[in-house]
């Protein structure tokens, strides 16, 4: 286990490219993702051929507003993951979902190529 900065090149973080067959990003405090299309790229390297990248994230409002205020910025950051930034990105197969036994959170499931994308850095 390791901390990973999807903004930063995963093999300057000593992170393997192609290997990962899933990817789980569940903050588990008021912490948003905020994800850039340089770090969903990034974060598409990591993964194998056809792996599975699986976000959570809260969806009530009155909550993203109160965090936004209340936390540093560079721990909330009211935005959500959008399915259109991560075919952008190169990821198939999105879906998105609101789990009926927890309506305040979100699920985005996507899948990488079955073969690495080519990509101009």
């Amino acid at each position: 286990y390791r901390a990973f900065d999807p903004e930063k090149e995963p093999v300057g973080q000593c992170v393997p490219v192609c290997y990962f067959d899933a990817i789980v990003s569940a903050p588990l405090s008021s912490g948003y993702l905020h994800l850039t299309p340089d770090a969903l790229g990034n974060i598409l390297k990591c993964l194998a051929p056809g792996g599975i990248l699986a976000l959570s994230e809260p969806v009530n409002q009155a909550l993203n507003s109160f965090a936004s205020r209340a936390l540093p910025p560079w721990e909330s950051r009211a935005t959500t993951v959008a399915a259109s930034d991560l075919s952008s990105a190169g990821f198939i197969h999105v879906s998105e979902y609101t789990p009926a036994s927890s309506p305040a959170r979100r699920v985005v499931v996507a899948k990488a190529p079955s073969k690495p994308a080519l990509r101009n850095a």
